[in-house]
């Protein structure tokens, strides 16, 4: 009779976020609305239709590539989303504005205690949110 080991099963322990991955048709388009109208630095080329995007400290923090399908613009059908904090979120609410981003609600929403917030998509129809805390 032959004994066969129990395996011992450890949990995986996520120790943080390397990158967040975001997929998007144009990829110059995109990789000038994340570079020029959100302010993040191109820190790094992976090939023709991929990047890093810096923010603050962090030179990896957006993983950009082009070569996928548009999305509809749909709050309601994204699963997955991130928020960027700003200084003021109404100021960066009306700057987007100006610069006819699409935006989901009417103005930065106050969510109490000087904090606000609001969606937006990028050219791929992505939803981002922008928050502003005290």
């Amino acid at each position: 009779m032959i004994q066969h080991e129990t395996l011992t099963r450890h949990p995986l322990i996520v120790e943080g976020i390397f990158a967040q991955a975001i997929y998007v048709a144009d990829f110059e388009r995109s990789k000038a609305f994340y570079s020029e109208t959100l302010g993040m630095k191109v820190t790094g080329s992976e090939g023709a239709s991929g990047c890093f995007l810096g923010i603050g400290a962090n030179p990896q923090a957006i993983y950009l590539e082009g070569g996928h399908p548009d999305k509809t613009p749909d709050p309601t059908r994204s699963s997955v989303s991130f928020m960027m904090r700003v200084a003021d979120a109404r100021n960066a609410f009306d700057d987007l504005q100006e610069r006819g981003v699409q935006i989901v609600q009417q103005t930065a929403v106050d969510m109490g205690s000087g904090s606000y917030w609001f969606q937006f998509f990028d050219p791929s129809g992505n939803l981002l949110e922008i928050v502003s805390m005290p």
